[in-house]
């Protein structure tokens, strides 16, 4: 999978997030553990490489929702590379549990991942912690802008 655009979108409701579902309002996943509906697909993963997300809004997520992640799961490391997220503005009142942006690589990998103008009420984040959080960050080649 490559050359995927997505962009102009707005999330208003995900209702439920439990501590190992990566479901989201948004997600790009890549990859199946091979037994639940959830992550079907193919084991080893698809390669996926020059994806672009842009100018998303997360509209008060429920609370224990989540607004956005990027899954990687199989018995197979895969690559994930060239992804870049701009413009993403999470706007939340409701007290989320989960991070704004939750990376799980299981194993695998990101080369060259863009963040690009990430806010939460209004805050820029500009460096991984509560907000943006990855399970393996050796794992991950990330740039914060």
């Amino acid at each position: 999978l490559h050359d995927i655009e997505v962009r102009d979108c707005i999330f208003l409701q995900h209702k439920r997030g439990l501590k190992d579902d990566q479901r989201s309002a948004f997600a790009i996943g890549q990859g199946s553990d091979g037994s639940t509906d959830l992550w079907k697909g193919n084991n080893p993963p698809t390669r996926m490489s020059d994806i672009t997300v842009s100018n998303m809004i997360f509209d008060n997520i429920d609370a224990s929702g989540r607004n956005a992640s990027i899954w990687q799961y199989g018995q197979t490391p895969v690559l994930m590379e060239n992804v870049t997220l701009t413009d993403f503005k999470v706007l939340d009142n409701k007290g989320n549990k989960y991070p704004a942006l939750y990376i799980k690589t299981n194993g695998s990998s990101i080369n060259n991942l863009k963040i690009k103008n990430f806010t939460v009420n209004g805050v820029k984040i500009d460096d991984t912690g509560d907000m943006l959080v990855i399970d393996k960050p050796e794992n991950v080649d990330i740039t914060i802008e």
